[in-house]
């Protein structure tokens, strides 16, 4: 009887070179992603990752007296100031981002201000900052029992993460409510910023800020306007007083002509302490400013994170 030959396979390792090439891409691509986020924790975090230790940032309270806070802990008191406890819980996460990736951006920049100091409890210059003593007066026990948990939750749920443009922390700003639509950063500080672009913003309506009215009478209206530039004739008839809006994408007003002068919609919100520079004004006995959404209108809208 005759016994076959066993068939022998030689293996070709060039056969699977196409698929070493690809795996090689994979691992490296992950091994930079790695060394990258390593890279960033280093420059924003002083090389300590988010879950190793504690990151401390220096604040001149409302005393201006210098104190050390890790930094989650100071965010749910900048949470607590500067968005309302009872909001939906993914917007009081993406108002601690926003709150630290501000932080962390003033931190890793020049502050001219106050150079002892990170940042400030100055809501007007930094960010709003509310104790727990203060926010225990301000809640009772809804803050005990319900709103710190909450917020503080919130802080932690989103430990170590900041919102970057370009490997860099970004101007994370926002405001209460608008009209519908954002604002171009452009339009409102002259500054262009490619991640501050107008976009819809829903359920703008639904907020309490949403429309207000601010009325002042004749005389104080031509004398603020005539503050501003003394070159404003109102020597015509009223309903002439008023005249060529100019319009930003997001819906305020750019300039408006009153009294043969343009003036910058952000100029009239100032002087007459309107809510936002998206306005009209309407003029018979005396003057009424009718006012759309609260705040400058760039960035993150708190009604529309909450809606």
């Amino acid at each position: 009887m005759k016994i076959s030959e066993k068939t022998v396979f030689k293996f070709d390792p060039l056969v699977l070179f196409p698929f070493y090439i690809i795996l090689a891409v994979i691992l490296i691509s992950g091994m930079f992603n790695l060394l990258h986020h390593d890279k960033f924790l280093t420059v924003y975090y002083n090389g300590s990752k988010k879950d190793d230790q504690n990151f401390i940032i220096k604040v001149k309270n409302k005393n201006s007296i210098i104190e050390s806070f890790d930094i989650d802990e100071y965010l749910i008191g900048v949470v607590a100031a500067e968005m309302p406890p009872s909001f939906n819980y993914e917007a009081l996460k993406a108002q601690a981002v926003a709150g630290r990736t501000y932080i962390i951006n003033r931190k890793t920049n020049e502050n001219n201000t106050h150079k002892d100091s990170d940042v400030c409890m100055d809501p007007a210059h930094c960010k709003g900052y509310i104790s727990d003593s203060e926010a225990e007066e301000k809640w009772g026990s809804d803050w005990i029992n319900i709103y710190r948990n909450k917020i503080s939750n919130a802080v932690y749920d989103t430990k170590g993460m900041i919102l970057t443009y370009e490997d860099e922390p970004i101007s994370a700003v926002f405001h209460s409510t608008n009209s519908g639509r954002t604002e171009n950063a452009e339009d409102v500080w002259q500054t262009e910023k490619p991640y501050l672009k107008s976009v819809e913003s829903e359920g703008e309506e639904l907020s309490p800020r949403f429309k207000s009215t601010v009325e002042i009478s004749i005389g104080d209206f031509k004398t603020k306007i005539k503050e501003m530039d003394r070159n404003a004739n109102f020597d015509t008839p009223k309903n002439k007083w008023v005249t060529y809006y100019k319009y930003t994408q997001g819906g305020s007003v750019k300039t408006v002509n009153i009294g043969g002068v343009d003036f910058k919609g952000t100029e009239v919100r100032e002087k007459f302490g309107l809510r936002s520079a998206n306005f009209s004004i309407v003029i018979g006995d005396s003057v009424v400013f009718e006012v759309t959404g609260n705040g400058h209108g760039v960035g993150m809208s708190q009604y529309g994170a909450n809606y």
